[in-house]
């Protein structure tokens, strides 16, 4: 492997900042879309709760 300069370094470097950088954003961008898909999925479970409340199933003898 040849000698890198130190402009070879530098340039690497900040690639290295850079994709870091789209990964913490890429990383907290997931975190926000699990946290509304974990609420629309509590707020799925609740209105079907409340959905079977009101048809009355009975939800201790399936």
């Amino acid at each position: 492997m040849s000698k890198l300069t130190l402009a070879q370094v530098a340039y690497l470097s900040q690639e290295l900042t850079d994709h870091y950088k789209v990964v913490k954003r890429l990383s907290f961008k997931a975190f926000l879309e699990m946290e509304m898909a974990q609420k629309t999925l509590n707020d799925l479970l609740n209105d079907y709760g409340q959905w079977r409340i009101e048809e009355g199933f009975d939800f201790e003898h399936e």
